[in-house]
């Protein structure tokens, strides 16, 4: 059986996929299908795909509907136990990180460690969960990298077969997927202690401009997952002051502010947190 299924989306970012490529094919490890889905790049970035089609098992170039869309294409081309997500511009920590992983017996359902962000001037910064032992919707209510970080985890093909990344999600499907994969669903997870992937901070979720989208976005997964009769009997935590909301979500205080998250119109965000905190 094919152990790993990677896939890399791509559009008009050739130099990126070229790193990507190359960190994908140097692999030590070589129980593994590489899969490209490619969104009718106009660059030149098919000319790399054509160069490495003999190593490559699979890859397209047409229009699609977004990242998200790009990704489910790629699901459903791929036959690996595990699936892992590396967009064009990121790239794997070094040659050898897949046998590390990998030459192991891995059996959660979700293998998922640190990551490099790479900044625009070339400084790293380390990213590593919040909290490792045991996930709870709190981490994923975080605006910081808290918890599973996409492109550092390995998604079992078979969480899939309840359903792709949700594409009227944009920018954070991957986030939806996760809390109901691991906290509504309750699948298997394993920390992996070491950086498994160099994040590019150019891509479309770290960009600026797209912030407050994001914040739209996940004020979005919380009120479709949550029943409105817990949205309803929390909507008290937005009548106290704000000293009293941090006495009882002190997770706020690792984010960029309260006033900041209420401003955004996503204030329900945090009654996530109580309704969880008292099942834990």
């Amino acid at each position: 059986m094919i152990k790993l299924s990677i896939i890399t989306i791509n559009y008009n970012n050739k130099s990126g996929l070229q790193k990507t490529v190359d960190s994908v094919l140097s692999q030590t490890f070589t129980n593994f299908e590489y899969i490209i889905i490619d969104g009718g790049s106009a660059d030149g970035s098919t000319d790399i795909l054509g160069q490495e089609q003999d190593r490559i098992t699979y890859w397209v170039s047409e229009p699609d509907k977004g990242i998200y869309n790009a990704m489910n294409k790629g699901i459903l081309q791929a036959k690996g136990e595990y699936l892992q997500f590396l967009n064009s511009g990121d790239w794997l920590v070094n040659e050898n990180i897949l046998s590390k992983i990998f030459d192991e017996d891995r059996t959660a359902e979700i293998l998922y460690g640190d990551l490099n962000e790479i900044l625009p001037t070339g400084e790293v910064k380390r990213q590593v969960p919040l909290s490792v032992e045991r996930l709870t919707m709190a981490n994923f209510n975080s605006n910081t990298h808290a918890t599973i970080q996409h492109p550092a985890s390995f998604i079992k093909n078979t969480l899939f077969e309840k359903g792709l990344y949700d594409e009227n999600y944009k920018i954070i499907a991957d986030i939806k997927f996760f809390i109901e994969r691991v906290i509504m669903q309750h699948c298997t997870v394993e920390y992996l202690p070491f950086v498994i992937t160099n994040f590019n901070l150019e891509g479309l979720s770290s960009n600026p401009a797209n912030w407050s989208k994001t914040i739209e976005e996940r004020a979005r997964i919380f009120s479709e997952l949550l029943p409105p009769r817990i949205l309803k009997d929390y909507e008290v935590l937005f009548q106290v002051k704000n000293s009293v909301l941090l006495k009882h979500i002190p997770f706020l205080e690792k984010t960029n502010g309260l006033n900041k998250w209420i401003n955004a119109g996503v204030g329900f965000i945090l009654k996530v947190y109580k309704v969880f905190k008292k099942k834990d």
